[in-house]
C-alpha cells in the first residue's frame, strides 16, 4: 500500500511550466522502474509517460525560433488537435485543455521577449548610426532588413522607423562621398561632371512629366 502512494500523488499533480513537466517526467520514469512487473500500475504510468513525452515534443516544436507567428499559431493548433486525439480514450491526471494553452502562453511570452531583445539591440546600434562610416551603416541596414521570424508586429513598426532613419543617413553619406570625389577632380573634369549631372537630372525630370 505504501508503494502505491507515489502513483496516487501523481494523480494530484499539476503542470504549469516546462520545469514541472521535466520533473514529473523524471518521477514517472523512476516509478516505471520501481513498479516493473506490476502491470496494473504500469498501465497508468505508461500512459502518463506517453503524455509527458508528447507535451515535451509539443513545447520543443513550438520553441523553434525559425517559425513565423503565422506558422507558430497554425502549428500550435495542429499539435493540440493531435494530442487531443491521442488521449481521447485515455485517462490522465492532467487536463490537456488546461496544460497546452498554458504552454502556448509561456512560449508566446518567450518569443515576444526574444523579439524585444533583438529590436533593443538594433535600437542600441541605431543610436550610434550618425557617427557610422558607410560600411558600418550598410551592415546595420542589412541587419535591420532581415529581422528574425519571431519579431512581433509592434516591433516591426518600430523597426520600419529605424530603417527609414538609416536610409536617410546612408543617403547623406553618399552625398558627402560624391562631394569629396568631386573636389578631387581637376577643374576640367568638374565641368564635365556637372554637365553629365545636369543631363541626368533633366532626363529624370522628363520621365516624371
Amino acid at each position: 500500500m505504501i508503494l502505491q502512494d507515489p502513483i496516487i500523488v501523481l494523480w494530484e499533480t499539476q503542470i504549469h511550466s516546462e520545469k514541472e513537466l521535466d520533473n514529473l517526467h523524471l518521477e514517472v520514469s523512476t516509478l516505471i522502474k520501481i513498479f516493473e512487473g506490476c502491470e496494473m500500475d504500469l498501465e497508468d504510468l505508461y500512459a502518463m509517460e506517453k503524455a509527458l513525452q508528447m507535451f515535451h515534443r509539443f513545447c520543443l516544436q513550438l520553441k523553434d525560433d525559425q517559425l513565423t507567428w503565422t506558422q507558430f499559431h497554425k502549428l500550435s493548433e495542429k499539435l493540440v488537435e493531435e494530442i487531443e486525439v491521442s488521449f481521447e480514450e485515455e485517462e490522465l491526471p492532467w487536463s490537456i485543455n488546461e496544460i497546452l494553452p498554458c504552454f502556448i502562453k509561456n512560449i508566446t511570452q518567450q518569443r515576444s521577449e526574444m523579439s524585444s531583445t533583438w529590436i533593443n539591440n538594433i535600437k542600441s546600434e541605431c543610436s550610434l548610426f550618425s557617427t557610422m562610416i558607410t560600411t558600418d551603416a550598410n551592415r546595420l541596414y542589412t541587419k535591420a532588413n532581415n529581422p528574425p521570424p519571431f519579431i512581433t508586429d509592434h516591433d516591426i513598426k518600430e523597426l520600419n522607423k529605424m530603417i527609414g532613419q538609416i536610409e536617410e543617413h546612408l543617403n547623406k553619406l553618399a552625398i558627402e562621398w560624391l562631394l569629396e570625389k568631386f573636389r578631387e577632380l581637376p577643374d576640367s573634369l568638374k565641368e564635365d561632371f556637372l554637365e553629365v549631372a545636369k543631363q541626368i537630372l533633366e532626363g529624370e525630370h522628363s520621365k516624371k512629366l
